[in-house]
């Protein structure tokens, strides 16, 4: 850490130059003439060369050649001069060789990305101000240069630590040193009386992303809007952390600016085509900033790796490791396959244990608040230890691999089957029944043993022990992932105890659960709309697939077809209160509903029959006239004649 002071008090802490000084003053003053702003700058003569060179280039657009300083000041405007000569000047006192030499250019190199993207994304969104942000994006980061000169010592450990660890500079900054450039550039810019709106521009240029949705304001605020996207243009073009810079500059982009991805990618090469000439104004050599194919190559190399990092850490990982994992989670498709690296068990290629635990914790938290059912199937290879030890590891690799292979093609798509650890595999099953798993764990083992498996020509039968399970997560019950696993372990053995070769399934679901859950499945509009000779079952699981169900709450849904009183409701919810039981079963207790009823409920809550109606018509499988009245229909099966008065 290091006391501000030292810097503050350094004899070698930057000064406002005379020339720039004076300009700021004129500027501020609405009587000032031409006159003086040209008296000013020809005090000067290297910045009247180089004001000149700046008018005539690209940059500014000029359409005819400009001869002369008054002419120049006249077209560029009074915030362009005093821009420019600012930064001629300061580049002028910074320049340094030696072991800092790098570290001068490298500021000065980004500060004119800063300046470049600032200037064009004004200029594309059509923005009166584009100088004032030309000169924002220029002095960003003039914290930099105060830390560079007044503690070079202190600083140049924090520069190559950003370097090697590929981290953001100014989180660096302050773990290493307790101060960020931005805050000693905030107030070497007040101590040069700059405006109060770069100071502001400044504070807000690396602020994270996770705050911009706490301060709507950000979003009203063009100059802050467009310094920020330079700002990480700057990082992305200069840093070393690009991966992390990349990710940033899409999600301020797409937010800010409605870029998509394509957008970004067109900018960044407008942008890369115009920093050349803008460093050239200030003897920047800008060859060394890479081209976008290149910078978007280390961008993604870079995540790559952090892909990679973020699922080798371990609960002991520190918050920043938390923090890339949690980015590197968002990553685009071009990284699924490092991912899918990480998640894979590489012998079956499997989804490891890992993978499976956190997709059942997902499913248990979704299927706890919709009551829905999570199914498990445990199985693992029977006297695999007397395959391994008769036909050697090789072989029992093998084995594990068949067993995979065998076990995957005989699931759905939307299963997860990993392989637990040894010889012991798992499978999530998604939307079951008690007869789906039943099934399905049945014809994985029948499966698996009718397979053929030789060793030296000879045909080794392989058989597995399956045990099954399935539950609706009770509210309050925090290990019912846990829960599930362990009871179809247990089912498991209970197989291997009876002779191995065999199925067991505990079904943990409770008695009323297991009453009411049937009848859901039952009594689902697509299910109805097929008994009714509506749609064929091929055209409602097309319509299924699209369909998009908003999750209503059970008493919302009551309530908006006429079955439950708000008063009934709100009577249902005190007795939760009191039971800690679920709506529906809390209102099958007092008489509100029949477990029928219930039964409707439910599976409207989980199939809205008007999201897929919607679907059907769109897909030209029936009319909207046809579909309303086959919702009225199937509500009037659903909840009797009392919900079809309080209709009418």
């Amino acid at each position: 850490m290091i006391d501000p002071q030292k810097i503050w008090q350094s004899a070698q802490l930057p000064s406002l130059p005379i020339v720039a000084f004076r300009l700021i003053e004129l500027s501020r003053s609405p009587d000032t003439g031409i006159a003086e702003i040209v008296a000013t700058i020809k005090s000067d003569p290297a910045i009247v060369a180089r004001l000149l060179k700046a008018s005539n280039s690209s940059l500014f657009g000029q359409s005819s050649k400009v001869k002369s300083i008054d002419q120049a000041v006249v077209l560029l405007g009074t915030t362009a001069v005093t821009a420019l000569a600012l930064g001629f000047s300061l580049v002028d006192t910074s320049l340094c060789r030696g072991t800092l030499g790098e570290a001068y250019t490298s500021y000065w190199l980004q500060s004119t990305v800063h300046a470049t993207s600032a200037k064009m994304m004004a200029k594309r969104n059509r923005t009166a101000n584009q100088e004032d942000l030309f000169l924002a994006g220029l002095l960003l980061d003039l914290g930099r240069l105060a830390m560079l000169k007044t503690i070079a010592k202190e600083y140049q450990p924090v520069i190559t630590t950003a370097m090697e660890q590929e981290r953001p500079l100014f989180e660096v900054e302050k773990q290493l040193l307790g101060i960020s450039h931005v805050e000693v550039g905030i107030e070497l810019m007040r101590r040069w009386g700059m405006p109060d709106e770069l100071m502001k521009m400044t504070q807000w240029h690396h602020e994270p992303t996770e705050l911009l949705a706490a301060n709507p304001e950000v979003f009203q605020d063009a100059n802050l809007r467009t310094t920020m996207l330079s700002a990480a243009v700057g990082d992305y073009f200069c840093s070393s952390a690009k991966g992390l810079a990349l990710d940033r500059l899409r999600k301020l982009a797409a937010a800010f600016f409605n870029f998509t991805n394509a957008d970004l990618d067109v900018f960044l090469c407008d942008v890369r085509e115009n920093i050349n000439e803008t460093a050239d104004l200030f003897s920047i050599d800008a060859k060394s900033v890479p081209s976008p194919a290149d910078l978007l190559a280390q961008a993604n190399e870079q995540l790559a790796f952090l892909t990679v990092s973020a699922q080798a850490a371990t609960v002991h990982a520190n918050a920043r490791q938390e923090a890339a994992e949690h980015e590197i989670r968002k990553l685009e498709v071009k990284h699924e396959q490092l991912k899918q690296q990480a998640i894979r068990d590489p012998l079956t290629n499997l989804y490891n244990r890992q993978f499976f635990d956190e997709s059942l914790s997902r499913e248990v938290d979704r299927c706890t608040r919709y009551a829905q059912p999570v199914g498990v199937i445990f199985f693992d290879a029977d006297r695999f230890k007397h395959l391994n030890d008769t036909y050697g590891h090789a072989f029992g690799d093998e084995v594990l691999r068949r067993v995979a292979k065998v076990a995957g093609e005989t699931l759905r798509g939307a299963d997860i089957l990993a392989r637990y650890g040894g010889e012991e595999f798992v499978v999530l099953i998604n939307q079951p029944s008690e007869k789906t798993i039943e099934k399905m764990a049945e014809r994985i083992r029948s499966q698996i043993e009718a397979s053929e498996l030789f060793h030296q020509a000879q045909r080794i039968i392989v058989t597995v022990s399956v045990g099954a399970a399935i539950v609706i997560p009770d509210r309050h019950q925090e290990s019912a992932g846990s829960d599930i696993v362990a009871a179809a372990d247990r089912a498991m053995y209970e197989a291997k105890q009876a002779g191995r070769n065999q199925v067991r399934l505990r079904n943990m679901m409770s008695d009323f659960d297991r009453q009411v859950f049937p009848l859901v499945l039952q009594r689902k509009f697509s299910r109805w709309l097929v008994s009714k000779g509506a749609v064929d079952p091929s055209n409602a699981s097309k319509a299924l697939l699209h369909c998009q169900t908003e999750r209503l709450r059970l008493g919302e849904i009551a309530e908006q077809i006429g079955l439950l009183t708000a008063s009934e409701i709100e009577a249902i919810r005190n007795g939760q209160a009191q039971t800690g039981l679920r709506f529906g079963e809390v209102a099958v207790q007092l008489g509100f509903l029949s477990v029928m009823q219930l039964a409707g409920l439910i599976a409207w809550q989980q199939e809205n029959p008007r999201s897929l109606a919607v679907e059907l018509a769109r897909l030209g499988l029936s009319t909207a006239v046809r579909l309303e009245s086959l919702i009225d229909a199937y509500a009037t099966e659903l909840t009797g004649p009392r919900a079809l008065a309080a209709r009418v």
